[in-house]
């Protein structure tokens, strides 16, 4: 019985992430929807994201060839409007730590479009794209709250016509600093309590020379 104990005690220790979240995802990540895209298409219907103010998709016009596929996100901020986009993720494991990487781009022609990132409303990372192409860019990090959530990619309103691009968005964080749920916990208590007793029971045969 003691060695059950054991046994259940070291599978909980070494798993250390029992009833973790399946992997995450980023609903469109590399905005090729809609499909077929030419020039630029003003808040299109893509599920999962929302597009709201002078933002939407593009491919082969604009930017440089898209990072990911052959469309990228744009942010387009004028006088009169500014640009949002609202991105759905999933499968988040509450307590994690994430952070998302993806590249941006100065629209050819136009001016510095500088943007804001945020999850759930809290900032976790400004720039300003840079006129030399694509760059790679990655946020600060975050701790997820709960199971899901939105990224949010926003320009101001702004003098003259100023566009930013966005794509190739991936998700950081393996799940290492996250907390296990109470299952998990009440299984490594357990095997945790085996193990000492089965440690004390070793020792009582040691001093009585059996």
């Amino acid at each position: 019985m003691l060695k059950l104990f054991a046994v259940a005690g070291a599978l909980a220790l070494s798993s250390g992430a029992i009833g973790a979240a399946s992997a995450a995802t980023i609903a469109d990540y590399s905005f090729e929807n809609p499909t077929g895209v030419s020039g630029f298409d003003y808040n299109p219907t893509v599920a999962g994201v929302v597009f709201t103010g002078d933002a939407g998709v593009a491919s082969g016009t604009g930017f440089d060839p898209a990072p990911d596929g052959v469309q990228n996100a744009f942010l387009q901020s004028t006088a009169s409007s500014g640009a949002q986009i609202d991105i759905s993720v999933t499968g988040l494991t509450p307590g994690d730590v994430y952070s998302f990487s993806y590249f941006d781009d100065q629209r050819n022609g136009y001016g510095v479009n500088p943007y804001t990132v945020s999850f759930n409303g809290s900032t976790i990372a400004s720039y300003s794209p840079a006129a030399t192409g694509w760059t790679a860019r990655t946020t600060g990090a975050f701790t997820a709250l709960g199971s899901t959530g939105t990224l949010t990619f926003a320009t101001p309103v702004l003098c003259c016509d100023n566009g930013a691009g966005i794509d190739a968005i991936t998700l950081n964080g393996s799940g290492a600093a996250g907390v296990p749920e109470p299952a998990a916990w009440a299984l490594m208590l357990v095997g945790l309590g085996g193990l000492g007793a089965a440690t004390r029971a070793r020792r009582r045969l040691t001093a009585v020379g059996i």
